[in-house]
């Protein structure tokens, strides 16, 4: 069921649930090679997207020397000689590919007009309806002496029931 609308109006515009949905489809229209051949878009995901072997390794494939050869030949199910090869191939097209930046390309990256037109909007759309309870405006500052959780910096209330009384005091 789509939502159209609910009996708790949001005070204001939802501005970076629509750039987050925006920016997405950007990226999927004028970056990503959409319409480009299959080989293409294989090459852009693996000079782009995040690997977990490479985030685990802080290189890239195509750098990462035996290890990661060894690895291209385990994942594709393939002989030292053809993985040598996909390694070089890597190497040549996505020579500068950093790592950690791929984490966060990969947040923008889509693999399909499928994905980013059913889930992903779906999904963005559903948060513009029902997180206002709990996404909505962030609470009002707290007073510096008071005790506002159990975060880091702040101490932690003794546990409740134990033989000082527990719990804060007061």
């Amino acid at each position: 069921m789509i939502p159209i609308r609910d009996d708790n109006p949001v005070q204001h515009f939802p501005i970076v649930t629509v750039a987050i949905i925006a920016l997405n489809v950007l990226a999927f229209l004028l970056w990503q090679p959409t319409f480009d051949s299959e080989t293409d878009q294989q090459t852009f995901f693996f000079c782009h997207a995040e690997i977990p072997w490479e985030v685990t390794h802080q290189t890239s494939l195509g750098e990462g020397g035996p290890e990661a050869r060894k690895e291209i030949a385990e994942q594709f199910q393939e002989g030292e000689g053809q993985a040598a090869q996909d390694q070089r191939f890597l190497e040549q097209h996505c020579g500068n590919k950093s790592w950690w930046e791929s984490i966060f390309v990969a947040m923008f990256l889509h693999g399909s007009w499928l994905h980013i037109g059913g889930f992903t909007f779906g999904a963005r759309l559903a948060l513009l309806f029902f997180p206002k309870e709990r996404f909505g405006a962030l609470p009002p500052p707290r007073r510096p002496d008071v005790p506002s959780g159990w975060g880091l910096g702040r101490r932690r209330p003794p546990p409740f029931g134990d033989q000082y009384g527990g719990g804060w005091p007061g």
